[in-house]
């Protein structure tokens, strides 16, 4: 079943100059781009920076209104919905993002940035709240001590979790992850997009995975991917074509990498242990959440 349908969707952000901001031209952030997405299934978006990834996103999340083009979830246009249809559409559809030491509120605890959208989307009680953010944090595998912390206590594979946490709060059908793990070690990538491939599995949730890298895809769930290019730096169809081919070959290194759950560095300095969020080992480190990223 498709979820999500983006038909020619186009962004231009006008170039205003002069003393009355008279435009002049337009940045072409996206022009013309078409996608699906089903249920429970992932779509990867890869390609260099300024080549308009985020731009997309945000889209998706109506963060920014299009040029052009029309967006269709679950088979309604977002243009023809009213107050009510766009509020149920916002708790569909979740953001996770790069950084997750700027996502997250550096004054407020776990506890209330997980629960922020469950006070704010439904009527909870106190304990009823808890109760909900205590799994949630399970779900995503951090202890219940994590809600009594704030963001700066945790690791950043563990403060990724927590954003995880927070996306998943109004069980959303749709994740956009933006750029997920690029902002994390390289030891726990393998842990962070191990998760979201078992969250995918349990939930049925479906990824718009945006990625900087094909091998930062998580491997095998990726159904497709396109690789979006600036406009004026459109390579030529043979060019294309050597480029499609190298993104489909880092994709299947990517799936191996991902499959062994850990790289080879690791396990050469600790192959009998298992490693942790902070990038050391489960035997040299003596609490999970209580030392800083």
């Amino acid at each position: 079943m498709i979820l999500f349908e983006a038909d020619g969707l186009t962004k231009h952000f006008p170039l205003r100059k002069g003393l009355f901001g008279r435009s002049n031209g337009a940045v072409r952030a996206v022009d013309g781009v078409s996608f699906t997405i089903e249920a429970g299934r992932t779509l990867g978006v890869v390609g260099e920076s300024g080549c308009g990834k985020s731009t997309t996103a945000k889209l998706v999340l109506k963060l920014e209104e299009p040029t052009g083009g029309t967006i269709r979830f679950m088979g309604k246009k977002l243009h023809d919905l009213d107050a009510a249809g766009l509020r149920e559409y916002r708790k569909s559809v979740q953001a996770v993002f790069q950084d997750p030491f700027a996502s997250l509120n550096p004054r407020m605890r776990v506890s209330d940035i997980v629960a922020e959208p469950l006070i704010t989307n439904e009527t909870l009680t106190k304990g009823e709240a808890r109760q909900r953010v205590a799994r949630l944090l399970e779900l995503v595998g951090l202890p219940d001590r994590a809600a009594d912390l704030f963001p700066h206590e945790f690791s950043g594979g563990q403060r990724q979790r927590i954003a995880i946490a927070r996306a998943l709060a109004l069980s959303p059908k749709l994740v956009v992850l933006d750029e997920p793990v690029s902002a994390l070690d390289v030891s726990i990538r393998a842990q962070i997009l191990n998760l979201l491939r078992d969250l995918q599995r349990d939930l049925g949730l479906a990824y718009l995975f945006i990625a900087h890298d094909a091998q930062r895809l998580p491997g095998q769930d990726v159904e497709r991917h396109a690789v979006h290019r600036p406009h004026h730096q459109r390579a030529c169809p043979a060019q294309q074509a050597a480029a499609h081919g190298e993104v489909l070959a880092k994709i299947a290194r990517a799936q191996q990498h991902v499959a062994h759950g850990m790289c080879s560095q690791q396990r050469a300095v600790c192959p009998a242990a298992t490693v942790t969020d902070g990038g050391a080992c489960s035997r040299h480190r003596s609490s999970a959440t209580g030392q800083r990223g």
